[in-house]
């Protein structure tokens, strides 16, 4: 990371990794927020190949995931 300059977004405090939401744009993170842009750029699929994301996609779209 620090060889692409962006190791800023990490902090690692008590043996744990975050990442420093403020320290980069995400477009989940501002569909979340309620940006209006990012909100109106959803297309209506979240990382399908990911079977790990469905719960993030069910959160976008209202739908309980099982």
């Amino acid at each position: 990371m620090r060889e692409y300059g962006i190791s800023d977004i990490f902090e690692i405090k008590s043996g744990q990794m975050r990442i420093l939401p403020e320290k980069l744009s995400c477009d989940l993170y501002r569909f979340i927020a309620g940006d209006a842009d990012a909100v109106n750029s959803y297309r209506g699929e979240y990382m399908s190949g990911y079977s790990w994301a469905s719960n993030m996609e069910g959160f976008i779209t209202g739908k309980q995931v099982e």
